[in-house]
């Protein structure tokens, strides 16, 4: 992927890409992302060490493997899960390394080396144990990533530090440090027992946020009352 024309589509908050694959180039992308490809386009499936997974393992998690078998170019689109914006990176313009968090990942060149960094549970709510998934992409080619809402894009200086809502992490910078803190003193309904969860980001590098996670619209919905 990492020579293949990229299309973006991102007129609107459902974006999608086209991506055109030379003959024996590939593509890694999230199953359920696909949107359609061309006949000569095969889908593989990942080796089991390969594999997307979240702290629940479930379709969200897991990738798939498509590749170019014919003799000609071929194209394949891959769209967003839900409304907001994508993120084209070249992993070489960014030390060869980014880390993502699981939700925001979408495609990746075939060259492109995903590693499981960090699973950690964040607290277990009405709809469900909600997790913390940090993956590190390596190699040399393009990644596609998703923000929720709207993405933000953040550059850090050297030791300077922000605090977010995990959440709202997409991805940032191999030399950007991170850990989690938590909050106890709020009352038990705002997160079941857990206390107030946050990410520190210390620079230097770039990051990448986004305004509406999934995990936040699903707990708005469910909240609402049936009439």
């Amino acid at each position: 992927m990492t020579d293949a024309i990229i299309t973006p589509k991102n007129d609107d908050t459902l974006p999608y890409h086209e991506i055109e694959l030379d003959p024996g180039e590939g593509v890694k992308a999230k199953i359920g992302s696909l949107i359609y490809s061309e006949s000569e386009i095969e889908i593989k499936s990942i080796p089991k060490n390969e594999l997307l997974m979240g702290g629940n393992i479930n379709d969200r998690f897991l990738i798939a493997s498509f590749v170019n078998t014919g003799i000609k170019k071929s194209k394949i689109t891959f769209a967003a899960p839900f409304p907001g914006q994508t993120i084209v990176l070249e992993i070489s313009s960014l030390n060869g390394q980014i880390i993502c968090q699981g939700e925001s990942f979408l495609c990746a060149a075939q060259e492109v080396t995903i590693e499981k960094l960090i699973s950690k549970k964040l607290s277990a709510g009405i709809i469900g144990e909600e997790h913390l998934d940090l993956f590190g992409l390596s190699g040399d080619g393009t990644i596609i990533l998703h923000a929720g809402g709207t993405s933000i894009e953040k550059d850090l200086e050297a030791n300077e530090a922000i605090q977010l809502d995990p959440s709202c992490l997409v991805s940032f910078a191999s030399t950007v440090d991170y850990e989690i803190k938590y909050i106890r003193s709020f009352p038990r309904p705002t997160y079941e027992g857990n206390g107030l969860r946050l990410i520190i980001l210390k620079g230097p590098g770039k990051i990448y946020l986004q305004s509406l996670p999934i995990s936040r619209l699903a707990k708005k919905i469910y909240s609402i009352p049936n009439d």
